[in-house]
């Protein structure tokens, strides 16, 4: 596993499995670029602040949430992440059970500059030219 994604899986397990948003929140860039399509109020978050309210606001909409991921990297400058999203509507008691992917963009210094997801996990891989 290159060291991008060793690093990406660590921020995936500190987040997902122990909780420490504000740990991975301390190393986004203030230009960071979190872009979720569909999203009628804000589409596209910048900067830590930003993307932690995303998470937080995200994470209050289920019970029992669990996460799994696998990550690939794509070329010199992209990671796609293959998410499983499984949990409960806390509003409306539905499970659910989602598949998406994201893909990290990063600079020439490997900092991660942009992350776009994909509902359609097809559409994801063929914008990255996998499919």
């Amino acid at each position: 596993m290159s060291e991008r994604l060793e690093a990406l899986d660590l921020s995936y397990r500190l987040i997902w499995h122990e909780g420490q948003l504000e740990a991975v929140m301390a190393g986004v860039a203030e230009d960071f670029e979190w872009v979720v399509p569909g999203i009628p109020d804000e589409p596209m978050r910048r900067g830590p602040d930003e993307v932690r309210a995303f998470f937080l606001d995200w994470m209050n909409e289920f019970d029992d949430l669990a996460v799994e991921w696998d990550l690939e990297d794509v070329d010199d400058t992209r990671v796609i992440a293959y998410i499983r999203m499984q949990g409960v509507g806390r509003a409306s008691g539905v499970p659910i059970d989602m598949r998406y992917v994201q893909v990290f963009t990063y600079d020439e210094n490997d900092v991660a500059k942009r992350m776009e997801l994909y509902l359609d996990p097809a559409e994801g891989r063929r914008a990255v030219g996998l499919a």
